[in-house]
């Protein structure tokens, strides 16, 4: 099987993309439910909320973290580059996609019952999304890359793959 040529830029600027996409949509949506809730969309009484969006949050920012660090510790004995890169952004997107659902059931919350706490909650989520915004030296961190990778993906013509 032939692997498609791609540079270290072209890597890392796939991944600012889906970071990027992600986090719009998020605050996007929030802008729309802020500005519904403020036009009187309808608010219902739903104390449930108060006690499974928190929960939510909680549950998706540990499963994040713990799916991350296992998915990263299977890549960092690999010793392909390639390989342990695709894991890495396979690690990243489980963790978005965690904080991303956590936050947009807060936003949902927040859209159906007017409660301002669940916005705020949206907006740690949100906030914590920036926070683990891809970047080459978190990679070489995560992935305890040697000197040699480090020197391919700092580059950003090295081809990645051969």
């Amino acid at each position: 099987m032939e692997r498609k040529q791609i540079t270290s830029k072209e890597f890392f600027n796939g991944l600012s993309i889906v970071f990027y996409a992600l986090i719009i949509g998020l605050v996007f949506f929030a802008l729309v439910s802020f500005y519904l809730q403020q036009n009187n969309f309808g608010k219902t009484e739903m104390n449930i909320f108060k006690y499974i969006v928190p929960i939510f949050i909680y549950g998706a920012f540990r499963g994040g973290s713990i799916l991350f660090k296992k998915q990263v510790n299977n890549a960092i004995p690999k010793t392909d580059l390639l390989e342990k890169l695709i894991l890495y952004r396979s690690a990243l997107i489980v963790k978005y996609a965690l904080l991303e659902g956590a936050a947009f059931f807060a936003i949902v919350a927040y859209l159906l019952t007017g409660e301002v706490l669940h916005l705020a909650l949206a907006g740690i989520s949100i906030l914590a999304f920036l926070f683990s915004i891809p970047s080459i030296a978190k990679t070489e961190n995560d992935l305890e890359l040697n000197q040699d990778e480090r020197q391919k993906i700092n580059n950003p013509e090295t081809v990645l793959s051969v």
